[in-house]
């Protein structure tokens, strides 16, 4: 008499044949089928040669797996050395060179390299503006992943303006150079009557390292130079006044306030600042020398970028208009006694941006 199977044992021998057959045809289809995407960078690494997107496990990324990432001006190979479930780091394919992109850069992805590769400029080639935009049409074309137009043409216009911020932040330190000037709109100075002084006149040079503190916000330290000359009648004398100060400032970009701030124009920012060091003044041969503070500093201005440069590096021209209070304190030769100063200023500035 044969024996009868236990119960059960019928429903588990399927759940194993069909948790088998699942397996085999995971392992025989291999990694995610070739498509194209766009992507935004999440981040970029110091030395500018790695780069973090969202896609991981979950998306097809796998071990030794190797992409191209292109704007509409260049293209990169990298390949994914940490993946994790819904993001992944990629480092560059070349032993040589930076990435072109910052964060909050749009990007297309592909890993198909094969079929990219001649459609696409290589690193630092030159490329026509509207590479990206042939090279999104015929993957939409070809079939496959099809991105919807409509979406395809904002997430493009996402790029370029990404592209055209250049030094406007996307997460980039920079160095900044301003000089600029403007009249003195009140002063009052201890010791000397308001009918006697007839105009205070001055130039501003400044020289500022920005580093990106939140996105759309950066803050900048560095050193700023006052020239400022004082024309008095009654008696007449023209009396130089220099500043040497410590300067530190905050900008935000508009276009980053867009849940607030409608259709904002790329470029323009907002920013405060403040500065602190030493004064020095020269009057009928005697010198005053002491502290001065400027604060507070607002200001308004445009961020126009000028193009590339080696590396990655991004130049801008700055155009500023600002308003400030400076107090000063100096003790004149001859025990004479502390001369305090009170001045508002309007300013205009041009400088220029670099962004690594």
């Amino acid at each position: 008499m044969g024996r009868t199977p236990p119960a059960g044992a019928a429903p588990r021998a399927a759940l194993s044949a069909a948790l088998c057959a699942a397996l085999c045809a995971a392992l025989a289809a291999g990694p995610a089928p070739a498509r194209e995407e766009l992507l935004v960078v999440q981040g970029v690494s110091d030395d500018g040669r790695s780069l973090v997107v969202r896609r991981g496990r979950t998306d097809g990324v796998v071990e030794g797996m190797e992409a191209l990432f292109s704007t509409d001006r260049t293209s990169i190979a990298a390949r994914v050395v940490e993946i994790a479930r819904g993001t992944s780091l990629w480092t560059m394919s070349e032993p040589r060179g930076s990435l072109p992109f910052a964060a909050e850069d749009v990007v297309l992805f592909s890993n198909d390299l094969g079929s990219l590769h001649g459609k696409v400029p290589v690193a630092g080639g030159a490329a026509a503006p509207d590479d990206l935009a042939a090279l999104l049409g015929g993957a939409a074309d070809g079939g496959g992943d099809v991105i919807e137009e409509e979406a395809r043409l904002d997430l493009l216009e996402r790029s370029r303006l990404n592209r055209r911020r250049g030094a406007v932040g996307t997460g980039r330190p920079r160095l900044i150079l301003r000089a600029g000037g403007g009249p003195a709109l009140r002063e009052a100075v201890t010791g000397v009557s308001l009918a006697s002084e007839t105009e205070r006149s001055g130039l501003q040079f400044e020289g500022l390292y920005s580093h990106p503190w939140q996105p759309g916000v950066d803050v900048a330290l560095g050193v700023r130079l006052d020239r400022d000359l004082v024309t008095q009648t009654h008696p007449h004398l023209d009396i130089p006044v220099s500043r040497l100060l410590v300067a530190a400032e905050a900008t935000v970009r508009l276009n980053a306030l867009n849940a607030i701030l409608e259709d904002v124009p790329e470029g323009l920012y907002l920013g405060v600042g403040a500065g602190y060091g030493r004064s020095r003044s020269e009057v009928a041969g005697l010198r005053g020398e002491g502290s001065a503070l400027v604060f507070p500093i607002a200001k308004a201005g445009y961020e126009m970028p000028l193009g590339g440069g080696d590396g990655g590096r991004r130049w801008a021209l700055l155009m500023e208009g600002s308003a400030e209070y400076v107090s000063a304190a100096e003790e004149l030769a001859g025990g004479l006694g502390v001369q305090e100063t009170g001045i508002l200023n309007a300013k205009y500035a041009l400088g220029l941006s670099l962004g690594f």
